[in-house]
């Protein structure tokens, strides 16, 4: 452990404490990331033929194919097209809910990886500056010693 807190301070030393920032954020996108990914695969995000095949029986008055094709569904939306085979014309806004609220548990974390890869070069662009700040101050009190040209 003492040896990551060394390898952080010279990181540190190095690179200022905006890339310590851009370290912590990488972190957290990389722990994210694989979380979603896990949480899609898991919640069986793109595997929808057997939905469709489902809703294609329904609509050709096939209902015992569609509920056959429905139970062999691993997508998360099956839940919602149960209901909708079984739903009255005024259950609509009660199936929208359902919908939108499955929708929302997978873009849960999704507006953080988009505010950290809109601030990431920002970030880098201050460090820059920083950088930039040091080497002319180190310029100035170097005085006439120091030729800027090299």
């Amino acid at each position: 452990m003492s040896d990551v807190l060394e390898m952080l301070r010279q990181i540190a030393d190095l690179g200022g404490p905006v890339i310590l920032i851009l370290i912590a954020a990488s972190i957290y996108v990389l722990a994210l990331t694989l979380y979603k990914l896990w949480q899609f695969r898991a919640a069986g995000v793109g595997r929808h033929r057997s939905l469709a095949d489902a809703v294609s029986a329904w609509d050709a008055g096939k209902r015992s194919s569609a509920i056959s094709h429905l139970g062999k569904s691993k997508s998360y939306l099956m839940p919602v097209v149960e209901m909708a085979f079984s739903a009255t014309p005024d259950d609509r806004d009660r199936l929208i809910s359902e919908a939108e609220t499955r929708f929302s548990k997978l873009e849960r974390g999704l507006r953080m990886l988009e505010n950290i890869a809109q601030l990431a070069p920002l970030l880098g662009l201050f460090g820059t500056v920083l950088g930039m700040i040091e080497a002319f101050q180190a310029l100035q009190e170097a005085g006439t010693q120091v030729d800027p040209s090299i």
